[in-house]
């Protein structure tokens, strides 16, 4: 069994800064020495990418060093462990699920709240744990999360504390749901897209949307709307505009600002706007996921339709 562990920084990776004692990202010395202290490492490679970051940095361009790495690799391991931390790593996993078609092994995200090299860090039996699993092929041939003792999918995971160890729930995941495929391996890599997310609030949201709208930098909004998919009555002249900026091939979906139920448009009077608009329903994924998604299908280039019945069905898992 080859395992290819990827590491990109993250607080399981971090050591403190001698001036002035904050965490920043470290290399991956301590980490095979861990290995090799736990007696893990023999099938286990290490690579890193260019730089090693914080989580929060983690955007697009990093994306996509990290999914080359993985297409150049796929076939030379049995699964892959991408060491990361742990803010953003619920975009980051469900963006790499959307992205790869016909995946036949496991790749599993991993981290920490505290750095490795802690006496007490949850980092030790993360990275301990998610190597075995894969050394043991007990983890779905999907991409996802493993902490504290949980395997997680990626595209339904959302992280709800800063501090705790079980810092992570899957609101959406469903245990039958089990994904195969007689796709081809293909990974995407060239994801390029601006999405805007505004979450609605009760006091005015009128300004801040018609800023937004009026704006020409972004290709798709998420709206985190109310319960069920309610949101305030828009006025006349913003629904010109939100119609005018999706014939123009802006997307706009709506998710739940709760984390389960999810969003049905039409339930309620207040959510039907949505459907005179032409806005898409996230259904009950995560923010995570609904970002994660729009980035992908970006590339495709679909129409309204086509957009919203792709958008709508789980391609995934995710819900």
């Amino acid at each position: 069994m080859s395992i290819l562990l990827i590491y990109t920084g993250g607080t399981i990776g971090m050591v403190q800064d001698k001036f002035n004692q904050s965490l920043v990202p470290g290399g991956v010395k301590p980490i095979k020495e861990f290995l090799e202290k736990e007696e893990l490492v023999n099938g286990v490679d290490i690579v890193s990418t260019s730089d090693v970051i914080d989580s929060s940095n983690f955007g697009l361009k990093y994306f996509r060093e990290l999914t080359v790495i993985i297409e150049q690799e796929y076939h030379n391991h049995d699964g892959f462990l991408i060491l990361m931390g742990t803010d953003t790593m619920a975009y980051v996993s469900s963006l790499l699920s959307y992205s790869i078609e016909g995946l036949t092994k496991s790749i599993v995200f991993t981290g920490g709240q505290l750095p490795l090299l802690n006496k007490d860090s949850d980092s030790k039996n993360n990275l301990k744990n998610a190597i075995k699993g894969l050394k043991e092929c007990t983890f779905p041939k999907e991409v996802g999360v493993y902490f504290h003792y949980k395997w997680h999918r990626a595209v339904c995971v959302t992280k709800i504390d800063s501090e705790a160890y079980d810092a992570y729930i899957s609101p959406t995941y469903r245990l039958e749901n089990i994904l195969k495929t007689q796709e081809k391996f293909k990974i995407s890599n060239n994801i390029q897209a601006n999405i805007v997310v505004v979450k609605l609030i009760p006091f005015g949201n009128d300004e801040i949307l018609r800023l937004i709208l009026e704006a020409n930098s972004f290709d798709g909004i998420v709206l985190e709307v109310f319960g069920a998919g309610n949101m305030p009555e828009f006025s006349p002249e913003l629904k010109k505009m939100f119609k005018k900026r999706i014939q123009s091939g802006v997307k706009v979906v709506v998710v739940s600002q709760c984390l389960k139920g999810g969003v049905s448009i039409g339930r309620y009077a207040s959510s039907t706007v949505a459907k005179e608009l032409d806005f898409v329903s996230a259904g009950s994924m995560t923010i995570e996921s609904t970002v994660a998604k729009m980035l992908f299908l970006h590339q495709k280039k679909l129409n309204i339709q086509q957009y919203q019945r792709i958008f709508e069905e789980s391609i995934r898992g995710e819900t």
